[in-house]
């Protein structure tokens, strides 16, 4: 976290301002950078080329030098994708898989109902147990088969990479 630092009266009297680290100058696409007295521009961190982010923006309104990753321009197609990390640091990126929807066909299910009364011990007590039996079942097999989304809840947003 950065926090601010408090000038004291001594330094704005004395005509000596505290450093700055880093401020941007405004629409130049640089940064200023050093003592306040005597700032220097220079040009701001370069974004390395290839770099994919999100963006919120409208896309009309995407800015220079970055392109929306929609598999042109050397870009990868990431419309209607999530995007999931690299299966190690060794893998390259550029893996695909998945998909937005599944198909379940007619099945069976077994279900296990019914009880069991047994009477043990001197006090003849009836116990009831569960009893285990696949003699009851739901049939869907007779069932169309069923084409279900299985994304979770989603936001949209651009992926957009620096060129």
């Amino acid at each position: 976290a950065h926090h601010a630092k408090t000038t004291s009266a001594s330094e704005l009297t004395s005509g000596v301002l505290p450093s700055i680290d880093r401020l941007p100058a405004i629409g130049t696409g640089k940064i200023w950078q050093g003592n306040a007295n005597r700032p220097v521009e220079v040009d701001s961190p370069s974004i390395p080329s290839g770099l994919i982010t999100m963006w919120h923006g409208l896309i009309a309104n995407i800015p220079s030098g970055w392109l929306i990753c929609d598999g042109n321009n050397s870009t990868p197609n990431l419309l209607t994708r999530f995007v999931q990390g690299v299966v190690t640091a060794a893998t390259n990126p550029g893996a695909t898989g998945g998909a937005k929807s599944k198909t379940t066909s007619g099945h069976i299910h077994s279900v296990p109902i019914g009880l069991t009364k047994q009477t043990q011990g001197s006090d003849a007590t009836p116990r009831y147990y569960a009893r285990l039996s696949s003699a009851s079942s739901i049939d869907t097999a007779s069932k169309t088969d069923r084409i279900s989304d299985i994304r979770p809840e989603y936001y949209d947003v651009a992926f957009l990479m620096k060129t």
